[in-house]
């Protein structure tokens, strides 16, 4: 069975140094559908800010107990750390401006 057929609206990634393009080869498991609703631009930059949120969140081992900082936690990367340390059983403080910080308690 194929998952994918022609037109389908995917995104993905390949294992070697590469770039956003609009047309190009991958593996058939490195492809996950855009999400409906989701423009293409917002869509394209997920796989960027989750993978930057999960590296940082990962590079200070969180246990559950654990506090931790976020800046920026209403932003893309920030508030992606925010839910991932959440999910380790962290403690987390969010630090955004005074213009973000509804949206950032929103995603706690």
């Amino acid at each position: 069975m194929t998952r994918w057929a022609v037109g389908d609206e995917v995104l993905g990634w390949v294992d070697t140094r590469g770039s956003h393009a609009e047309l190009v080869v991958a593996e058939a498991d490195n492809l996950v559908a855009r999400p409906g609703g989701v423009p293409w631009e917002v869509a394209g930059s997920l796989f960027v800010a989750g993978t930057t949120a999960y590296a940082a969140v990962r590079a200070v081992s969180l246990t559950p107990g654990d506090t931790v900082v976020v800046s920026g936690a209403a932003g893309g990367v920030g508030s992606l750390s925010v839910q991932l340390a959440v999910a380790a059983g962290a403690t987390v403080i969010g630090l955004a401006s005074s213009h973000h910080c509804r949206a950032a308690r929103r995603r706690t």
